[in-house]
């Protein structure tokens, strides 16, 4: 059993229906061991291409 957010729970942010929290954020790169950092890195990298 996972301690992490709950599979709806990652389905909802995924959708944009809800805003993670910095603790869910940290849980999520924790269990997809990705560094946090890393991940806002890509975000902001695929965002800048988008505008």
């Amino acid at each position: 059993m996972s301690a992490g957010p709950h599979r709806n729970h990652v389905g909802a942010i995924e959708r944009g229906g809800i805003n993670p929290t910095f603790k869910v954020l940290l849980k999520l790169s924790t269990g997809l061991t990705v560094p946090l950092s890393d991940a806002i890195r890509l975000y902001e990298a695929r965002r800048e291409e988008a505008d």
